[in-house]
């Protein structure tokens, strides 16, 4: 089954309120852009260096959240790059978040 196919199926069988979310972990860009323009319009990265390569690329609106682990030196990147950040895993990361 393609990932067009995937997506149509799943979005037709959920509450149109309910939100889905495609991960982007090491997917090529073309899958990417199946999802999205099969409906999907939230992507998560784990990756800052894989965001910043494939967010340029892609020019169909959606949102951008972060999904991985956070390392303090990249927050400012992070930030400046996505629309949400999923994983905080300390105050620290929070309070540089929050500057």
């Amino acid at each position: 089954m393609s990932i067009d196919s995937n997506v149509r199926e799943l979005l037709s069988s959920i509450p149109r309120n309910v939100a889905i979310e495609a991960a982007a972990k090491t997917r090529a860009l073309e899958e990417v852009l199946e999802a999205i323009r099969a409906g999907i319009g939230i992507i998560g990265e784990n990756y800052l260096q894989e965001a910043e390569e494939l967010i340029p690329l892609i020019d169909e609106r959606v949102r951008w959240h972060f999904i991985g682990t956070l390392q303090g030196g990249k927050i400012r990147r992070i930030v400046s790059l996505f629309d949400m950040i999923e994983t905080v895993g300390s105050l620290k990361h929070a309070e540089l978040i929050d500057k």
